[in-house]
């Protein structure tokens, strides 16, 4: 019985070692569902707090944080996107929700990607810490409201210690729905193509003209990730 009590550790181990991205997997399942349910709540108590009485328009909700939004979109595409210098720019919030009288360690929507089976909180900044919460919109390119001359670059681990967040994008094809879901409603996109590129190749990201698009971005190959798989989105509605 000693001999048993004595091997209990390293079988506990064991078992802990082989389920550890299964058990990885459903933490991080409920934390999201936790955190995409509270924006939600969020939302729906800012609509009821606006709702319009009889005979008056309503009000678009957090209009000075659109406002900004719109802004910035539109400086960063007048300026040719001067400042994607490198990477290292990603992690940066293009905007301090605070600012607006939100929680800058809250998401500012959902990605919702059916032929995936996949939905994640989305947060400002492609630091680590939002990296491991979600998908996250890369600093220094548009940010999720769509409009002409924007491309919305959302990147996404291509799995993460048993989390499986970005890695079933190579599963993508041309025509597939994805879903921004931000504070003023949503917008659609289909897939238009794919492509793998280097990670210093700034130019595959950047804005086009006249266009409206999102941009989805994760390491590859699988476990490699010396290079970006890159799938490019236009918007439909």
């Amino acid at each position: 019985m000693k001999k048993y009590l004595l091997l209990l550790p390293f079988l506990l181990l064991g078992l802990y070692l082989t389920f550890y991205p299964q058990i990885n997997t459903v933490v991080y399942d409920c934390q999201a569902e936790q955190a995409i349910t509270a924006w939600e709540t969020q939302v729906e108590q800012a609509k009821e707090s606006n709702r319009p009485h009889p005979g008056k328009d309503a009000v678009l909700l957090y209009p000075e944080l659109y406002e900004a939004m719109q802004a910035y979109n539109q400086k960063i595409a007048d300026e040719k996107q001067s400042g994607l210098t490198s990477p290292n720019v990603y992690e940066e919030p293009a905007l301090s929700l605070s600012d607006y009288g939100l929680d800058d360690d809250a998401p500012v929507g959902t990605i919702s990607i059916p032929a995936i089976d996949l939905e994640l909180p989305l947060y400002l900044g492609a630091s680590k810490h939002n990296m491991t919460k979600g998908a996250a919109v890369l600093g220094q390119t548009s940010l999720p409201i769509g409009g002409e001359n924007t491309n919305c670059v959302i990147a996404g681990h291509r799995g993460y210690k048993g989390i499986p967040y970005f890695r079933n994008l190579d599963k993508l094809k041309a025509g597939d729905e994805v879903v921004i879901t931000n504070f003023w409603g949503q917008m659609t996109y289909r897939v238009e193509s794919t492509a793998i590129i280097q990670p210093n190749d700034l130019d595959e990201i950047l804005i086009q003209e006249g266009r409206d698009l999102l941009t989805l971005l994760t390491c590859h190959p699988y476990t490699v990730g010396t290079q970006r798989m890159m799938i490019i989105c236009k918007r439909m509605s």
